[in-house]
């Protein structure tokens, strides 16, 4: 075959793969599953997958995270993220290092998580750079490093992730020297205004340390900040070619975070601000013997929490009234329920 003729032939079954790929991706939506509709979805999907198509391996991959009742869900669910993230997929290689954290369709392995998450960090992926933070505050996977996990969330940061912004004030808020207080005030003020959980307790808790004089200073810095970021982000959309290369357009990020003149963002300022409120835990407190009730304070840090919510915020939805009636002797029914995640 002629090689003009071998060119469209690939282009057509390129285009072909994407149109079945769509056509999948809306039955899948617009059905449930065990309907006949979801079932035509789900085999066009695959046939994409089949094809190369690497968004419709990522697909399959979150279908058989969600859909625990199909047939050997989690084990498939690692198969198709594992061949998109192989083939250098961000999002795929996110979730698969989550898969071995949780160790669920193969053995848990903090060591794999780690690997997983450090490639694809390199990718200037924020949510792969907050994810390899906290393994490293944790000591998970690899020895407890907070000077490196303090880098890695100035990286998020410099490229506008609002987790990023939290868990840096968060580390910035705590430090015993208020030279590093301003810039918590700024980190948790963007985190806030992006509705990160927990970033206006945590701004509202730091404003009430603040003199008159550091609260102007903070202000400022916030306004700067925002600014950079601002910045970052129209550069990041208007230029295509810094946008495809994750080592230039993260060296840009932290240059453009550098032009503050600041030291808390930098990576130098970032690591020497590295005391980590994750371990600042007491005792369990004992409320009562008997029933056997304590308090573990921190059992939660508020990185985690606020993580754990910003995960669940997309379903968060008001609870509905719950009513009981007396239907014969001891028997009540309920009607209504609070929401679930």
């Amino acid at each position: 075959m002629p090689p003009d003729q071998a060119g469209l032939c690939y282009t057509a079954s390129v285009n072909t793969s994407q149109a079945t790929f769509e056509r999948a991706q809306t039955l899948l939506a617009a059905n449930t599953y065990g309907t006949p509709a979801f079932a035509e979805g789900l085999e066009l999907l695959k046939k994409s997958a089949a094809a190369d198509l690497i968004e419709a391996q990522l697909a399959l991959g979150h279908l058989y995270a969600q859909v625990h009742l199909l047939p050997d869900a989690a084990a498939e669910g690692v198969r198709w993220y594992r061949q998109a993230a192989e083939r250098g997929h961000p999002v795929a290689q996110d979730r698969l290092a989550d898969l071995y954290m949780l160790g669920r369709g193969l053995p848990r392995n903090d060591a794999e998580a780690f690997r997983w998450y450090t490639r694809t960090a390199a990718q200037a992926y924020p949510h792969a750079l907050c994810n390899l933070a906290y393994m490293q505050d944790e000591g998970l996977g690899t020895r407890p490093d907070g000077r490196a996990a303090a880098e890695n969330y100035l990286r998020a940061m410099a490229l506008a992730d609002p987790r990023g912004l939290f868990n840096l004030g968060l580390r910035y808020a705590t430090a015993a020297d208020p030279a590093w207080w301003s810039a918590a005030y700024a980190c948790l003020s963007l985190a806030a205004y992006a509705q990160y959980p927990l970033a206006a307790e945590e701004l509202a808790q730091l404003n009430a340390r603040l003199n008159s004089a550091s609260c102007e200073h903070s202000a400022a810095l916030t306004e700067k900040l925002r600014l950079r970021l601002r910045a970052f982000q129209q550069r990041f959309e208007a230029d295509a070619n810094l946008a495809s290369d994750s080592t230039a357009l993260l060296q840009f990020a932290l240059d453009n975070l550098a032009a503050l003149a600041e030291s808390a963002f930098t990576l130098a300022g970032a690591a020497t601000a590295s005391s980590n409120e994750l371990h600042q835990s007491k005792a369990p407190q004992i409320v009562s013997e008997a029933p056997r009730i304590f308090t573990v304070d921190q059992f939660v840090s508020k990185s985690e929490c606020a993580h754990l919510m910003a995960l669940a915020s997309t379903r968060f939805a008001p609870a509905r009234e719950v009513t009981r009636e007396r239907l014969s002797g001891e028997q009540t029914a309920f009607s209504g329920a609070a929401s679930v995640f």
